[in-house]
């Protein structure tokens, strides 16, 4: 739903902003409409279709709005009038541009981070980055903040720089910002109905993966547990409106074993049995501080009291495998063997497990209910 823009962090700053005004402002109309008094006054617009509006909307802020979101967005605006198809502005000195110096303030800010994000993947890299790259770790950290990353050239360095920078406060307030920004712009997408916005029509499952219910539980870090944490307060938002129909949060029997697995490695490098990768934050986590192996125990169970204090659950779906539902099983025994020569990848089970059992609840349907929450930080 989001455009692109190369080389700069406008688009970032436009949902920062969208975020601010989110908290001032009575419904979703009310904010487009802040958007589109700052663009009449920066063109001096003094009459347009809703077409051109729309079109100019969404080139300046990087956002893809509809024309029919715009136009009920224009009549909150009183100093415009409606003649035949145009709208002609009756007075530009009523405009109150509340937008553009909050947007250059917030790119200040952005392109901060960029640069130094530049500087640490360049001193990781051990030589200079050049204009190119520079523009594409742009774009790709842009992508990673807007969850469209999947695994790009710079993506292991821009994590562990949000990693590194985890209590760098300025960061943290930026990135939060844009990330709400996208959650309630992202509203625009599924519910046409934008006063409703946060009620839901029908009930929804998201199935979490291992990575982002560690998130929550703070073993990455700081940064991805308060991203993570917005994800599920918004979660709660929407089931306190929706009177009727509900968010439901899962995981899969496959990821409780990975965890469970990953806990007992834990045991093992506590008790000096097993070594650990120290790249790997989220074992760091859980085995610092822990003596002997019953820490780790108290961790892991500390770590499934707080998926259920969050209303997240274990799947106790059991007939994924049973012959009824073999036709529905879109990655088999073949395809993973192509995968795994063609990219050289050994286990990816992780991957492929989680999107047959999605599709097997959608009984092959695509436009059904049930959804797949992974990462690839």
């Amino acid at each position: 739903m989001i455009k692109s823009q190369d080389g700069n962090s406008h688009c970032l700053a436009s949902l920062a902003v969208f975020r601010e005004l989110y908290n001032t402002q009575n419904d979703i109309y009310g904010i487009i409409s802040k958007f589109i008094e700052s663009i009449i006054l920066k063109y001096s617009k003094h009459s347009f279709s809703s077409i051109e509006i729309t079109k100019i909307l969404n080139s300046e802020f990087g956002f893809n709005i509809p024309q029919a979101v715009v136009e009920p967005a224009l009549k909150r605006l009183d100093f415009i009038t409606k003649k035949s198809r145009l709208y002609i502005v009756q007075n530009l000195s009523k405009i109150n541009d509340d937008i553009s110096e909050k947007r250059e303030k917030l790119i200040i800010q952005n392109n901060s981070i960029i640069n130094a994000l530049n500087s640490y993947i360049g001193n990781e890299l051990k030589r200079d980055l050049t204009d190119k790259e520079k523009k594409e770790i742009t774009i790709e950290f842009r992508a990673f903040l807007l969850d469209e990353s999947n695994g790009n050239n710079f993506s292991t360095q821009i994590s562990a720089f949000l990693i590194q920078n985890q209590n760098n406060q300025q960061y943290i307030e930026s990135l939060n910002k844009i990330k709400e920004g996208i959650i309630i712009y992202s509203g625009l997408k599924y519910n046409p109905e934008l006063n409703d916005l946060g009620a839901i029509k029908r009930d929804i499952t998201i199935y979490i993966e291992t990575e982002i219910l560690f998130h929550l539980a703070g073993f990455n870090g700081e940064v991805f547990k308060r991203i993570s944490i917005d994800f599920f307060k918004y979660v709660s938002e929407i089931n306190r409106k929706s009177t009727k129909h509900k968010v439901y949060l899962k995981y899969f029997e496959q990821t409780k074993m990975e965890i469970e697995r990953f806990f007992n490695t834990a045991e093992s490098v506590v008790e000096g049995k097993s070594t650990f990768d120290p790249s790997k934050t989220a074992m760091m986590t859980i085995i610092d501080g822990c003596k002997q192996p019953s820490d780790v125990v108290e961790k892991s169970v500390k770590f499934f009291r707080l998926l259920k204090g969050h209303s997240i659950f274990e799947d106790n779906y059991k007939k994924y495998y049973t012959e009824e539902n073999h036709k529905f099983i879109i990655v088999n025994d073949n395809i993973i063997s192509e995968i795994k020569k063609k990219y050289n990848i050994d286990n990816i089970s992780s991957i492929t497990q989680p999107l047959n059992n999605i599709n097997i609840l959608r009984k092959g349907k695509k436009n059904t209910d049930f959804f797949v929450l992974v990462t690839y930080c």
